[in-house]
């Protein structure tokens, strides 16, 4: 029997954090003396891995203000903001129906660990995954590595793997590990930014059993 995988990204695609990602970049803005003047849309157009290049179009001078002393900042502010973030409208459901499809699901972000692993818990989700997998810094890097060494237990076959992801860094992790991807234009970045991409893009996390379906019609885990 073939066991599907779905590798969730956390940020944007499970977690709504975007709103407050606007919140606290425009306060980080302003504490520094730079203009605070992005809403939600200019915001979802900028947002970009690497981050530092987001904060660049943000409008940071790193030679006046390091991105790691801004980062450091902009941790501490989303830590303390924590109790703020939820899930997505539906997301519980849809990791729900899909461990009872008899899917096996790994969550995959660029998030420090020791955060996701609290926030997981808080909302309630962490049993619904295999795995939790989240990067040792707070830098939020490159989660591909962070991918493949999973991938290389042999646990999931890539072609029968989903990436579901909110940003086009998720849809290039997802090719890298050799996986289908799909992203969510609900998330931090702009649904044009995600169809540049050319794979299939969602308008909401609700949409997703249907296309699963889609994809693993008929195979031995109904969904």
């Amino acid at each position: 029997m073939i066991t599907h995988w779905i590798i969730w990204d956390w940020n944007g695609t499970l977690l709504d954090d975007v709103q407050e990602g606007v919140v606290l970049m425009n306060r980080l803005l302003e504490s520094h003396g730079y203009p605070a003047e992005i809403d939600f849309a200019r915001y979802r157009e900028i947002f970009r891995f690497p981050i530092e290049e987001y904060y660049r179009l943000a409008g940071f001078d790193f030679t006046r203000h390091p991105y790691q002393q801004l980062a450091n900042e902009w941790f501490a502010m989303y830590r303390q903001q924590n109790h703020a973030y939820s899930l997505m409208e539906g997301a519980a459901d849809i990791l729900k129906a899909m461990q009872g499809a008899g899917c096996k699901q790994l969550l995959l972000s660029a998030s420090e660990k020791t955060l996701l692993l609290e926030q997981t818990a808080r909302s309630g989700v962490a049993g619904y995954f295999e795995e939790i997998l989240g990067r040792d810094d707070i830098y939020a890097g490159s989660k591909t590595q962070l991918g493949l060494t999973w991938l290389a237990k042999g646990l999931a076959v890539p072609e029968q793997t989903v990436f579901i992801g909110d940003s086009t860094h998720d849809y290039e992790t997802a090719v890298q590990m050799g996986c289908r991807p799909v992203l969510i234009a609900a998330g931090h970045q702009s649904r044009q930014q995600l169809e540049q991409c050319g794979a299939p893009v969602l308008s909401s996390i609700r949409e997703v059993p249907a296309l699963l379906q889609q994809f693993w019609g008929g195979s031995s885990s109904e969904v």
